[in-house]
Parts: structure tokens; sequence; C-alpha cells
């Protein structure tokens, strides 16, 4: 829940913590990673070329003066980074990800750890959007309802400062909240694993259409529609006649659950958004039309 508001070097951290764990119980248990050769190939490629670039670097940006100081690299004619520290930085931060990224695949080899990971990633959602929710419920000036900077952030939900960036985290999870939904469905899990992903679910999809991103939620209407035309019809068979009878009125239930999280989470200042983008004073309705024209 920190890395929505955590400063720039935390995540290189936790990241560098996590890949040293995962060197550990190598180790410890004798075995080799597994994950695909060709995304192997793939990473080394890019750690390589971005090695490369900074190794290479033309140049280092001075912020004092405003200005670029060239740098005496071992071969100007091919090419570099113009800024030696900003990818130096940057490298890192990649070549870090990116092993991270070889260490979720590896996880996800077993069914077992990939399914723990899917819950984890589903409870982290549905708590972040649950946060987001009462926040907008309350009021709340800034995050953690704590006092409001000189100059107040207005865009923040849930821990990230901006909105935009909230609404792509929650369009990313949203999607696998749902499919535990479905699971829990389809495999006639016990009653409380469907109450709470279905819960989560609503949490998660709420959480996006109470953020003021205008583009997330349009991101989440797609992905609804698309979610919808794919399983609805394999969900509905699942269910008997009776079932489906409970259903239907499970599902006019959770509509009206919705409408009053709406009103509670004050989701007239998104509609209010929407209304804003045809008129001439929108910024980016005027760049639109720029590039467009």
């Amino acid at each position: 829940m920190l890395h929505g508001r955590t400063v720039a070097q935390r995540p290189p951290v936790s990241m560098l913590a996590t890949l040293i764990l995962w060197a550990v119980e190598l180790i410890v248990n004798r075995r080799w990673p597994a994950f695909p050769r060709p995304l192997l190939f793939l990473i080394c490629a890019l750690i390589g070329i971005g090695g490369w670039m900074v190794l290479n670097a033309r140049s280092i940006y001075d912020s004092d003066f405003s200005a670029f100081v060239p740098l005496r690299n071992f071969a100007p004619p091919l090419a570099g980074s113009v800024d030696y520290a900003i990818s130096a930085a940057w490298m890192i931060r990649g070549a870090l990800l990116l092993g991270t990224m070889l260490f979720v695949v590896d996880l996800s080899q077993s069914n077992r750890w990939l399914l723990r990971l899917w819950y984890v990633i589903g409870l982290v959602a549905g708590s972040i959007a649950f946060l987001g929710l009462l926040q907008k419920a309350t009021g709340a000036r800034m995050i953690f309802w704590q006092v409001a900077p000189p100059s107040a952030v207005s865009t923040f939900f849930a821990t990230y400062y901006y909105h935009g960036n909230a609404g792509a985290f929650l369009n990313l999870v949203w999607p696998l909240t749902a499919g535990l939904a479905i699971r829990a469905f389809t495999k006639r899990s016990h009653p409380g694993m469907r109450a709470l992903w279905i819960s989560i679910f609503l949490v998660t999809l709420a959480g996006v259409m109470a953020n003021t991103s205008r583009m997330a939620q349009l991101v989440a209407v797609l992905l609804l529609v698309a979610m919808c035309v794919q399983f609805g019809a394999t969900l509905l068979r699942t269910f008997s006649s009776t079932e489906k009878g409970v259903a239907f009125a499970g599902a006019i239930a959770i509509l009206l659950t919705l409408i009053a999280l709406a009103q509670a989470t004050h989701l007239e200042q998104p509609l209010n958004r929407w209304q804003s983008v045809s008129e001439r004073t929108d910024a980016r309705w005027l760049a639109s039309r720029v590039a467009i024209g």
C-alpha cells in the first residue's frame, strides 16, 4: 500500500531484498529457477542495451547551471545516454524490476503459489480501493487524513498522490478480483469465499468509478464489457433454475448497494469531470482538437 506514495529509494530497496531472499531460497533448496528461455534472453538483452547506454554516456546534466557537461566516452561514434546520472538510476531500477519479474515467473510455475499470489494481489487491491472510498466518504483532505499541506493535493486517491496512477493500478487488479469471484462460484467454493471475493470485486470496481480519472473509468467500462461477453454465458450455465433466480435477486441487491455507495462516496465529482470534457476551457480537449486538426 505504501508504494503509491513512497520515496524514490524505497521500491529499489524492496525489490533488491526480494531478489536476495529469492537467491537464498534457490541456494537452500539447491535448484535452478524455472522460467522460459526467450524471456530470459529478452531481459538480458534489455539490461545489456541499457547498460551500454549508461557506460557510453556522452554527458551529464548540471542542474545548478542548467547545462549538459560533456563526458569522455570510450566509443563516441556509437549510441550513448545524454544524461549519465538519470540513465544510471533508471537502469538500476529497471534491472531490479526485470529481476522481480523473473521471480514472479518462477513463483508462478507452481499452481499453488500462483493462486496464493493471486489472493494477495486481490486482498491488497481491495484494501486500497476501500481506503480510497473511505476517503471520499469522509471528505479527507489528505492521504490517511493528514493535515493538508499549503499546496493542497486535490487529486489523491487511497495511497496515491495522483488519481491517474491509482486508476491505472485498480484497472490492473480488479479483473483479477473478478476472476477470483468467478472461480469461487464455478468451483463451488465455501459460501464465505464467495461472499469475500464478490465483495472485494465490487469494492475495487466501485473504487475505479469513484476515482476522478476519466481514462481509468473508460478503460474499466471496456474491460467490464469484455469480461461479461467472455464469461457471462459460462457463469450462467453453472447455475440451476432456482439459483438463477437467487442470482438475479442478488444482482438487484448489488445494484442498490452500488447506488448507495456512489452517493456516500460523492460520485458526482467524477460525473462533473465528464461534463467538462466538451467545455472549451478543458485543456486536454483543446490539445486534442489541435492535434487532430
